[in-house]
């Protein structure tokens, strides 16, 4: 079976950050995704993501057991990030093996305690997965992000989002220690009545 396609895939996951937020305004009759629980949107990534050829997606999987199904094995003591008994929202999977594990937060503005605890989480995965040949080969953290009209640092919506997405990305980039490689993407939709909001991905791989 052919490998996933990996474009195709974060492409799904911007598709399922955008897709729930006009299927909330249509549920709701309000544009005000923001109010959105962060379970509806991981369930709308999950959707998007199943149509990405070759995958299939779990919700909530313990990631002690993803660890073992992936064949990890820890190299003396184990990094903090796997040490807790969590759950990774999102986990696809390849030929029945875990291929990528997706964190969602909704909504996000800024770097949060749980944004930094699911980059090291996806930091700590990736880098034992690769120093024991795992059949992992990315993690990512996907959003919803939204923005007024800014009152004075930012000349506009988009600016302002675009300002935050990259201190998101800057402190990815920290916080993995070189031990991956971020890549930042992010769709920005401008409204009439001067805001604007953004389905965005950060993308981590192993160096």
């Amino acid at each position: 079976m052919p490998k996933i396609n990996q474009n195709d895939l974060l492409k799904n996951i911007l598709q399922g950050i955008k897709s729930g937020h006009h299927k909330y305004k249509f549920m709701s009759g309000i544009d005000q995704f923001y109010r959105a629980p962060e379970y509806f949107l991981t369930c709308q990534i999950a959707d998007a993501i199943r149509m990405t050829e070759n995958c299939t997606v779990s919700l909530e999987e313990n990631i002690k057991g993803v660890v073992d199904e992936a064949a990890i094995k820890a190299v003396g003591n184990v990094r903090k990030g796997l040490r807790k008994d969590g759950r990774a929202d999102i986990t696809v999977r390849w030929n029945g093996n875990p291929f990528a594990i997706i964190e969602v937060k909704h909504p996000l503005y800024s770097v949060t305690k749980d944004f930094r605890k699911d980059i090291e989480r996806i930091r700590d995965l990736l880098h034992t997965n690769g120093r024991t040949d795992g059949s992992f080969e990315l993690g990512a953290l996907a959003y919803w992000i939204g923005s007024d009209a800014p009152k004075n640092r930012d000349a506009s919506p988009k600016e302002r989002i675009e300002r935050k997405a990259n201190e998101l990305k800057r402190k990815a980039e920290e916080l993995v220690n070189n031990n991956c490689k971020v890549e930042m993407k992010i769709e920005i939709q401008v409204e009439e009545d001067n805001w604007a909001w953004g389905a965005g991905v950060l993308v981590l791989r192993p160096c």
